[in-house]
């Protein structure tokens, strides 16, 4: 009896303990799994979001033209134009590569004129942007980042050195338009003029991503702003017709 009483205070004793390291294991685990799960569910969005805006920027292009790509293996370079779809003539090109980059920790909104801590990442570098005709250029410099990144969707940044025409103004520039900013901070000279420490400008994806968005709309959006314009557009129809009439009547009204 004393062994069997003995046996059942064992296994009573071994399912106790068992049941406080499991108990122990989710009180102290849930946080971080829970924690996990919400940086997986986040990063899951954001590549949805890159996805559908290179989506987008494709479909775009396809309207009135045809995409041509070409990847230099011994330079490890990737070459993407847009050509007419006729004639085959370059309208715009964009080279672009994989690299090591030095990128500026910005810890402020006005991070163009404070100096920030660096730190070394891997990065999207736009080695080269043109474009021969009006528009074109934001056009390439969108699908050929958006297609970089969907090669490797871990990427966080893009850089690239700014030697454009532009490269001292803040807004008139087609890099600051999709989120560029220099890694070095800024000496304004001007209301809309800046004096560059160096070239090396910098952008985080997740901030291009929404440039995209917000310059090229899905479908959904531009149905939306057609809708938009046709409700105004009847609208003041039905206003100039009212008018119309009351003048009518007025002019009835005063034979």
């Amino acid at each position: 009896m004393t062994s069997i009483s003995a046996i059942c205070t064992m296994l009573f004793l071994r399912k106790s303990f068992w049941m406080i390291t499991i108990y122990t294991f989710f009180i102290f685990h849930t946080p971080f799994l829970f924690s996990s799960h919400c940086i997986i569910e986040r990063n899951i969005i954001k590549s949805r979001h890159s996805i559908m805006a290179l989506k987008t920027v494709e479909e775009l292009i396809l309207e009135q033209y045809d995409i041509k790509d070409h990847y230099d293996e011994s330079q490890m370079i990737w070459q993407y134009r847009i050509v007419d779809k006729i004639n085959g003539e370059e309208k715009a090109q964009i080279q672009l590569s994989f690299t090591e980059a030095t990128v500026a920790e910005y810890t402020t909104s006005n991070h163009w004129f404070t100096p920030s801590e660096t730190t070394t990442v891997d990065a999207i570098n736009v080695r080269w942007l043109t474009s021969h005709q009006k528009g074109l250029g934001s056009l390439m410099l969108a699908y050929g980042v958006l297609k970089m990144k969907s090669k490797d969707p871990k990427i966080k940044y893009s850089v690239l050195d700014d030697d454009s025409d532009q490269s001292l103004h803040i807004t008139k520039n087609i890099y600051s338009r999709f989120g560029y900013s220099p890694v070095e901070a800024v000496t304004r000279t001007g209301e809309n003029t800046v004096q560059l420490q160096g070239p090396e400008k910098q952008v985080l994806l997740t901030d291009f991503v929404k440039h995209v968005e917000t310059m090229f709309p899905g479908r959904r959006g531009r149905s939306s702003s057609r809708r938009a314009e046709s409700r105004s557009s009847s609208s003041r129809k039905a206003e100039s017709t009212r008018s119309s009439s009351r003048k009518s009547k007025k002019a009835n009204s005063s034979l």
